[in-house]
């Protein structure tokens, strides 16, 4: 079905729910978590040998990111656990989406967790939304336009363009609405 327009109020909300349904979440106890902690381990000791002990004691404020390299390096043993793992709910609907771009994830390891999550979100699979010619966004929080490209896949040009009307003035509530006009051609 094709999408003319798409409305999104409260967009600024909606990206973290986005976000999260690319995202495998691995709980500590899970064997992939164990298996990838043992996999980037020595990496990790390599960005902070503290914080890899809070690791290992299960501190919750404890967390390390897996270096760019490293991830790089070791990506085909990554695939390979998460493969043999595809049937965890905690890696299931995620996978899906994000199995052919795990090059592009990061790796985020905590005491409690392992995340692993695409730096940008691949909107292009939610087709009705990333093929509409017009998408209107809606925000009253909008502090910071990066997740409008990262989240939605807008271009800079789009974001750094957003409709105003000129005449108003502060009145301490503000639309700010940021138009999408189709796909390049």
């Amino acid at each position: 079905m094709e999408v003319d327009s798409v409305v999104l109020d409260d967009s600024h909300a909606c990206i973290d729910t986005i976000r999260e349904s690319f995202t495998i979440r691995l709980s500590k106890d899970t064997a992939p978590y164990k298996e990838i902690f043992e996999l980037f381990e020595a990496d990790l000791e390599m960005q902070g040998i503290a914080h890899l002990e809070e690791i290992r004691k299960n501190e919750y404020e404890a967390f390390l990111s897996v270096p760019y390299w490293s991830w790089q390096d070791k990506i085909q043993e990554v695939a390979k656990i998460l493969v043999n793992h595809k049937d965890l709910p905690a890696i299931g609907f995620a996978w899906e989406a994000i199995k052919d771009r795990i090059a592009d994830c990061q790796c985020i390891i905590s005491g409690y967790s392992l995340e692993i999550s695409p730096y940008f979100n691949p909107i292009e699979l939610f087709g009705s939304f990333h093929a509409a010619k017009h998408r209107v966004l809606m925000s009253a929080t909008t502090n910071n336009d990066a997740f409008f490209i990262k989240g939605l896949g807008f271009s800079i040009d789009t974001v750094k363009n957003p409709i105003v009307y000129e005449k108003e003035k502060w009145s301490g509530e503000k639309m700010i609405l940021v138009p999408y006009f189709g796909l390049p051609t």
